[in-house]
């Protein structure tokens, strides 16, 4: 019997031991950061929750047009507003760290309906853009600056 109770204490000390080695290491990688940021920023906006998106904007946010956290927010806050049914279709493009930030360039496809596959984006009525993020660790990841403008459908593809 004491022999089970050891076996069975090493196996759950090794179960988790590798589970906070996966949960650990799952966010070590840039495009494993920007995967999780842009799903958390997609979920927010899906749920219509502006308090759930500001917290992801850096208080010292700063873009090349001289909007703060301030401006941003409302932004967003305004577009939750304008449109209660909000799905996301995004498409990483690209992800590259320099120094302590992520750039991270994604394709988003804005619709009031759900979109399972590229392939239904051509029969809705999307808003499609390209937005170029820079993260930064604060105590977390956060958004330091954004650009973004209207993109093509063909550009999503």
């Amino acid at each position: 019997m004491k022999t089970f109770k050891t076996l069975l204490l090493l196996l759950m000390s090794q179960f988790l031991l590798v589970t906070l080695l996966i949960n650990c290491g799952s966010e070590t990688t840039p495009e494993l950061i920007a995967k999780n940021f842009v799903e958390q920023g997609e979920l927010a906006a899906e749920e219509g929750n502006a308090r759930s998106l500001r917290a992801l904007i850096a208080e010292t946010y700063l873009d090349q047009e001289s909007r703060t956290k301030k401006d941003i927010a409302g932004i967003v806050s305004g577009y939750l507003l304008r449109n209660k049914n909000i799905h996301i279709f995004s498409k990483i493009d690209s992800v590259s760290q320099i120094d302590d930030r992520i750039e991270v360039q994604l394709f988003a496809a804005i619709t009031a309906k759900p979109v399972k596959d590229l392939s239904e984006l051509p029969s809705l009525n999307a808003d499609i853009y390209l937005f170029e993020l820079t993260l930064q660790e604060v105590d977390e990841w956060q958004l330091t600056s954004a650009t973004w403008r209207q993109a093509l459908l063909d550009d999503l593809i």
